[in-house]
């Protein structure tokens, strides 16, 4: 690869410290996803109201958003969990999952816990898809576990959404704590039987 290129762009530092640690030297530019954002236009009541209906939403749920793919590392396995806590105390709170999950670990957890706490009519799962507006419509927070970087984060404050998450070890590229988002502490840990 060295002998080949001048120089090499990657999609976020830890691909570039990655590429240091494993021996390449050279000129390494690191460039964060990033989304057009003029052509995203802000979601009108009509809009909302037809995504809430679509998705068999009341006007007054309390509507909790992920989008992700669902695997390892992303946390949305805590963020079922943890959601348990918040439907006891705010009985119109919904939790709306987007994504795949190629291994079915994942979603066999979201499907265990709507089962086991009769969470059935609260949290919801949709596998993914390319047209997520309907969501960001339906949507009063966007919550993505593991806040690093991510373009679902991107995506969601484009379309307004106010964005939660918890700190990771890793510096956060996109949220920052109480200016453009809200970030548990990492220390946070959600009981489960």
């Amino acid at each position: 690869l060295q002998n080949g290129a001048d120089k090499i762009t990657t999609s976020g530092p830890y691909t570039t410290k990655s590429l240091i640690k494993h021996g390449l030297r050279m000129s390494i530019t690191s460039i964060i996803n990033g989304i057009d954002v003029t052509n995203i236009h802000p979601i009108s009541q009509k809009e909302r109201a037809d995504a809430r209906t679509r998705l068999k939403l009341d006007k007054d749920d309390k509507v909790v958003l992920c989008i992700s793919r669902l695997e390892p590392g992303k946390g949305i396995d805590k963020l079922v969990l943890g959601f348990i806590q918040v439907a006891q105390k705010i009985p119109q709170a919904k939790l709306i999952i987007v994504g795949n999950d190629a291994t079915n670990e994942t979603l066999s957890l979201i499907l265990h816990v709507r089962k086991q706490y009769k969470l059935d009519d609260k949290v919801f799962y949709y596998p993914g898809e390319y047209d997520i507006r309907k969501y960001h419509a339906a949507a009063d927070v966007f919550c993505y576990p593991a806040l690093a970087k991510g373009m679902a984060v991107v995506e969601a404050m484009a379309a307004g959404l106010p964005v939660v998450g918890k700190k990771t070890i890793r510096k956060p590229f996109v949220v920052v704590d109480q200016v453009s988002g809200l970030m548990t502490k990492p220390s946070a840990r959600f009981p489960i039987d």
